[in-house]
């Protein structure tokens, strides 16, 4: 759903800047078909740099590494970060440091590698340990370090303390050798182990279906998107011009009633009041929705969970749309339950999919209603997190 919402957002953005290119270039010209065929131009032109920029940089930065890799071994008299650059960039810093860990005992450690590259300041390299990633930067001077924790705990707030990066000032370049150097640092490692042991020992984290949660993800992601460029939209242009309209209407009311009449002013007045009230209904209702986003993260990052077992008696499609007249996009992003027993509260089970046909929603309807549900939802945003897996499954069916 959020790549549409920002598909869609992007074509509006881009829209408006060509129009604004092509009014620009109009006045300039005095032709708004000559406008109209630079702007497109120019478009195209920038459109087809960037893919080739995009392309081209990769293949640059590998070619000049492997230049510099080249360079590093012929030259004689090579410092201990030369050293490892060329043994990360051949792969064979890697038996060295696995024979680190053979000989501390430090057991369990897999998927090892090193990373040097022309483009960067530091040297890289990585271990696993019970699906955590740890990742050394080496500088000449000093050392950063960090943890990288299994994607399921990447939006609890502790998260952010445990992967925090730290460092300690130290030279490669003052020992005598790599095996010594990466010696050096056993004790960090047995840090880096103990620090995940004790994180998967303390943290209370409720596991979570990663479709589930990449489906709430993706559905808060969607309305943060769409609302914070509604809020945008209206406080920039809307707004603004809205209230001009009107402002400019009474300023001149007088000359107005003069030349098309009382009623007629009247009218206008009362229309552009709408539209004032309208646009300031879209502002409210876009900082409304930025709420309800903010309170989703707030539930994921601290798992405000509740239970509730029971039949739903109600079920609802959300239909949403995205786009304009011929390339509008409408689909479902999810289903809500309605429960008045053993408590009265709805709950949103987020689930993209195409609006099925009458006949379809009415199978959907009763498949769900018959059925006896324990599910697991977050207290202050009612989104379902657990007890729905296999409807998720039927309704693909």
């Amino acid at each position: 759903m959020k790549y549409l919402a920002k598909g869609y957002i992007i074509s509006i953005i881009c829209m408006f800047i060509t129009y604004i290119c092509t009014f620009i270039l109009a006045a300039i010209f005095g032709n708004i078909l000559l406008a109209g065929i630079i702007t497109i131009a120019f478009g195209v032109i920038i459109s087809i740099l960037y893919a080739k920029l995009k392309e081209w940089y990769p293949k640059r930065i590998k070619k000049l590494s492997h230049k510099k890799f080249k360079e590093l071994k012929e030259k004689s008299n090579i410092n201990l970060f030369e050293e490892l650059y060329v043994k990360a960039y051949n792969d064979t810093a890697i038996e060295i440091l696995e024979n680190v860990f053979n000989y501390n005992s430090i057991d369990d450690v897999k998927n090892i590698d090193f990373d040097s590259s022309y483009d960067k300041k530091y040297i890289t390299f990585c271990f696993e340990y019970k699906k955590h990633k740890v990742y050394y930067h080496i500088y000449e001077h000093k050392i950063e370090y960090y943890i990288d924790s299994p994607e399921k705990y990447d939006n609890l707030d502790i998260n952010k303390e445990y992967e925090k990066i730290s460092m300690i000032n130290i030279s490669i370049n003052d020992f005598n050798s790599l095996e010594i150097f990466l010696n050096s640092l056993v004790d960090i490692y047995h840090k880096n182990i103990e620090s995940i042991d004790k994180f998967e020992y303390e943290v209370d984290a409720f596991t979570i279906d990663k479709k589930t949660m990449d489906e709430i993800l993706d559905y808060k992601d969607y309305n943060k998107s769409t609302n914070i460029f509604l809020n945008v939209l209206c406080l920039v242009m809307v707004l603004p011009m809205g209230f001009a309209l009107t402002f400019c209407l009474i300023k001149e009311f007088n000359s107005i009633i003069e030349q098309d009449g009382l009623t007629q002013t009247i009218i206008g007045i009362i229309a552009l009041a709408f539209l004032d009230i309208f646009f300031v209904f879209s502002y409210i209702y876009s900082v409304y929705c930025l709420v309800k986003v903010k309170i989703i993260d707030t539930d994921i990052k601290k798992q405000n969970i509740e239970y509730i077992t029971g039949k739903p008696i109600k079920v609802k499609f959300i239909k949403t749309s995205v786009g304009y007249r011929r390339s509008v996009h409408k689909f479902c992003s999810g289903i809500m339950l309605y429960f008045d027993s053993p408590k009265k509260v709805k709950l949103l089970f987020a689930h993209y999919f195409d609006i099925p046909s009458k006949e379809k929603q009415n199978k959907i309807k009763e498949l769900i209603i018959n059925k006896n549900y324990e599910l697991t939802y977050y207290k202050r945003s009612k989104l379902i997190v657990k007890g729905m897996e296999r409807d998720r499954k039927k309704l693909k069916g």
